[in-house]
Formats: C-alpha cells, sequence, structure tokens
C-alpha cells in the first residue's frame, strides 16, 4: 500500500460503494484527495503524508491506551499496549474518586488481543481484568513500571435503555405543514399536543418529527430544517403563544392577537407557508409575552428562567445575541413546551413518543458552525440524497 492509499484508509475515506440499484461506484483518486484536502492535508506534500501516517498508525501502538478507553461491563476488560519486552513490569490502574486502584506484578499469562510491528520492536495489546466498576466517565492513571498515563475510562452498560421487540407503529411528519389551529401560519406545540391525543387514541407508540432546530429569525425564508443556523438550539416558531403562562391577563398580548395583521393570517387560506409574514406576526407577540415576563414574572418563575440560562449556557452564548435575554427566554419557553408534549404522549400512554429528527450538518453562516468551526472541515458538505427508499 502507498503512502497516499494509507492515508485514505487511515482517514476512513472510501474506495467504492453500492448504490440501491446495485451498481457499484468506485471513487476516483481525484474525489478521494479533494477529500483528504477538506480535512486540511496537502496531497502533494509526501513528509506531510508521512507524518500524517505515522501519528495515526505508529504513535497509537506507542502510548499505554487511548485517550478516552472503553471497559464494557460484560468482561471488565481494560487494553494496554506495550512492548513485549514490558510484560514483566508491574501494572497499576487508579481512578481515583472511585479510591479504587488494581494492580499486578507483571503482564503475563494475559490474553493478548492485537499486535503491531515498528522500529523493529512488537508491540502487543493486552487484556487486563478489572473488578467491578460504576457505569460512567472515570478519571483514570495507568502505570506499566516507570512509564503512566492520564485517561478517561468509560465504563458501559452490557445494555443501554431498550423497548422490547413489538412491532411499534406512528406517525411521520413535518410540524411546520400542521394546518395551525391558532391560525398563525405553522404548525405549533398546541398542535403536537392534539397530534398526541389522536395518536393516543389510534394506539401509535411515537410521532417523528422533521428536525426542530433553530433557523435563521432575521432571514425568514431560510426555512429548511435540513440546513438549520445551529443543532443545539430550537425554533421559536413552533411555540405556542396560548401556551404561555405569560399569555394570561396580558393586554398587549390581547391587543395583538385583535390586530389587523393577526386576524389577516387567521382569514389566510394560502396553501404555503409565508415564513415573511408568520415570522412576523409570532416575534411580535414573541415580544409582548416577554415584557409580560419580565414585568410581572413571580420570582419562583424568574428563578427557573435563570436556572435554564445557567444549565445552558455554553449553548445559549453562542447565539451571539443583540437581546440576549429575549432570545434565551425563547429558548426556555420552547424547551418548556416540547418538554411537555413528550410528558404527555407517555401520560397518555404511548410506547416511545416523540421522536426528534437531527440534521445531518449545519449551516456554514450560522451560529453553529462559528461557535465550534474546529469541529468542522472546509469546502466540504455532506448530506443524503433523495432515493426511492426515502
Amino acid at each position: 500500500m502507498d503512502a497516499l492509499s494509507q492515508l485514505f484508509y487511515l482517514h476512513g475515506i472510501g474506495y467504492e460503494f453500492t448504490k440501491y440499484t446495485g451498481e457499484q461506484v468506485i471513487f476516483s483518486e481525484d474525489t478521494r484527495k479533494r477529500a483528504l484536502q477538506c480535512c486540511g492535508v496537502n496531497t502533494e506534500d509526501e513528509h506531510q503524508i508521512a507524518q500524517l501516517n505515522y501519528q495515526l498508525d505508529v504513535a497509537p501502538w506507542l502510548e499505554l491506551a487511548p485517550d478516552t478507553s472503553l471497559v464494557n461491563l460484560t468482561d471488565n476488560l481494560f487494553y494496554i499496549r506495550i512492548g513485549e519486552r514490558q510484560r514483566d513490569l508491574p501494572v497499576a490502574i487508579t481512578l481515583p474518586k472511585l479510591n479504587v486502584t488494581y494492580e499486578r506484578a507483571n503482564l503475563h499469562n494475559l490474553a493478548i488481543t492485537g499486535d503491531y510491528y515498528a522500529h523493529g520492536v512488537r508491540y502487543i495489546e493486552v487484556a487486563v481484568p478489572l473488578g467491578a466498576i460504576p457505569v460512567g466517565y472515570h478519571q483514570a492513571l495507568v502505570s506499566v513500571g516507570e512509564q503512566s498515563k492520564e485517561i478517561q475510562l468509560w465504563a458501559t452498560p452490557e445494555k443501554v435503555f431498550q423497548v422490547d421487540d413489538t412491532k411499534r407503529t406512528g406517525l411521520s411528519l413535518q410540524l411546520y405543514t400542521v394546518k395551525n389551529k391558532a391560525g398563525l401560519g405553522v404548525g405549533d406545540f398546541n398542535d403536537l399536543l392534539e397530534l398526541c391525543d389522536l395518536c393516543a387514541q389510534q394506539h401509535m407508540d411515537y410521532i417523528l418529527l422533521n428536525p426542530l432546530h433553530l433557523l435563521f429569525a432575521q432571514q425568514s425564508e431560510r426555512a429548511s430544517p435540513y440546513s438549520p443556523n445551529s443543532r443545539a438550539l430550537l425554533n421559536p416558531l413552533y411555540i405556542c403563544v396560548e401556551l404561555s403562562a405569560d399569555a394570561k391577563n396580558n393586554p398587549q398580548l390581547d391587543a395583538l392577537l385583535h390586530s389587523d395583521e393577526v386576524k389577516a393570517l387567521y382569514n389566510s387560506n394560502e396553501q404555503f407557508i409565508n415564513y415573511e409574514k408568520v415570522s412576523a406576526v409570532k416575534y411580535a407577540l414573541f415580544k409582548a409575552l416577554f415584557s409580560h415576563f419580565e414585568a410581572h414574572a413571580s420570582a419562583s418563575r424568574r428563578d427557573e428562567f435563570a436556572q435554564f440560562c445557567k444549565q445552558n449556557a455554553q449553548t445559549l452564548t453562542t447565539l451571539n445575541s443583540a437581546n440576549p435575554t429575549f432570545d434565551y427566554y425563547l429558548q426556555w419557553q420552547a424547551k418548556l413546551q416540547l418538554s411537555h408534549c413528550q410528558q404527555h404522549c407517555l401520560n397518555k400512554g404511548m410506547a416511545i413518543g416523540l421522536i426528534n429528527d437531527l440534521a445531518v450538518g449545519c449551516a456554514g453562516d450560522g451560529v453553529e458552525y462559528q461557535s465550534q468551526q474546529s469541529l468542522f472541515s472546509d469546502n466540504a458538505n455532506v448530506g443524503a440524497p433523495p432515493d426511492p427508499w426515502a
């Protein structure tokens, strides 16, 4: 295998795939090179290619364990990589927060689960049995002789949560296309509550929803849920105004609900959603809800909102908003209403309730990308084109 082909393999860049028609498609080397280039690799730089191959293929065998190591609690085995001659050395695996240390005088008589030759040395992976560890994430210090490394040890259970094998039935829909009972032009969480009731009556187990991710309030026509502003935040347009506690005894809101703009939206029989109109009206109503909250919210509701902001601070601050408290308030209301819908499904006897779809990616100019650029490759897009299997 030449150096570039090795790097394709180590980066997980495929050579071929089979289409649903059975046709075999082989990628050209140019296509595979461009995929590497999107990962920041200069495919004409032989020195860089050699360095990357070393880092991805050889270097992991020179470390005692990966930075994140898994222990499956079905067998409680921890895997250590050492030079073959190091088997005589004492071993210690310490989990400080559990106040536990697993020690062995040496690594003889243990199963070898893999090996690798580099620089004339045989490196081996040895399975070390541990005692009982609680499920979860643990800091650990691994030592073999004088060599040591700090890692995260993830103890995984035999099974995660599972439903039984009974065939499940449900409804799949794009929530925004539901004809809104309140007449505000786009399906909302109150419509979802009514759908929960209907599905429960038909003994359905779930409702599969389109991605509910945050879109672009200032560019309302960018309405595709599959190219969102941020997948970690919710689209406020799904908020039902009447479900909010701040809709009660709210004269400003009542006046808006009787305005010509809202009446026009109520009486509209348009086949397609006019996102510009819908967004303008709903955000005016949201501002009335927020003003009422600021003026009249109880101490307990203010504390609840403050706790929400604190718990979600890392995500909320990506909004980079000119009016952060208002935008955080909308995220809070959306989260409350979505959670209420899920609980309503379960209370009605649905086995699963809501299933939220997740967009494959996000918009290149959105807040998710801007706040986490190191996680993305440049000049690359990914998606799933339609096919007969949907």
